[in-house]
């Protein structure tokens, strides 16, 4: 599954561009990354692939927005798989304690259901 996430993205990002909203708290946006993962998610539907696909296509977008804090290019296939599945688990897990009201019965299960398995 990860193979195939990494496959989805470009091979070199540019993460050049950044708009700081708080500098003195270094939050900030990589223009063009939120439309790039948008892009690529926006064919997937609701089903329990889907569901883990979108949430593992997020956790590539934020180990790159962090990246984008000391580079001007990120190529995918450097980014640390540990990273990626250290992340996926820190979303899925939140969903996994939500409740139905913020997430829904159906990803609440698919959450469980990830860490029974992995």
């Amino acid at each position: 599954m990860l193979k195939q996430a990494l496959d989805q993205w470009p091979e070199e990002i540019d993460v050049s561009v950044l708009i700081y909203t708080q500098k003195e708290r270094n939050l900030y946006s990589v223009v063009g990354l939120h439309e790039l993962q948008e892009a690529i998610t926006s064919d997937y539907k609701h089903s329990a692939h889907d569901f883990l696909m979108v949430n593992l296509h997020w956790s590539i977008l934020r180990i790159v927005h962090k990246a984008a804090q000391y580079m001007d290019k990120v190529n995918i296939r450097n980014v640390r798989k540990e990273a990626i599945k250290e992340q996926l688990d820190s979303l899925l897990d939140k969903v996994r304690a939500g409740t139905p009201d913020e997430f829904g019965d159906d990803a609440i299960a698919l959450a469980k259901n990830y860490f029974l398995e992995n």
